[in-house]
């Protein structure tokens, strides 16, 4: 098992999926936001509109923290699966 095993679930598929999940969240208030705009419903619509903004933000801070660690730590456990790997060669 690669040692930064734990930190490459902590530093790159947590945050990914945060993006993941708010990406799918953003979409559903964003049918929401249409939906209440086609009733006539203002409010509605502004509420939507504004968790979906939320959304967004959120995949901005996450895609912002994923980038440089998905990078780094994933490099690490690609060079020691290339170095452990009995056939070797991945790299």
């Amino acid at each position: 098992m690669p040692p930064a095993l734990e930190t490459i679930i902590n530093e790159c598929y947590t945050p990914f999926m945060n993006v993941y999940n708010a990406c799918w969240d953003m979409g559903e208030y964003l049918k929401d936001a249409a939906a209440e705009a086609q009733s006539g419903d203002l409010w509605g619509t502004g509420f939507y509109l504004d968790l979906a903004g939320n959304c967004a933000k959120d995949m901005s801070d996450d895609l912002h923290a994923w980038r440089p660690a998905a990078h780094f730590y994933l490099l690490d456990a690609l060079e020691w699966i290339n170095a452990n790997w009995p056939s070797g060669a991945y790299l």
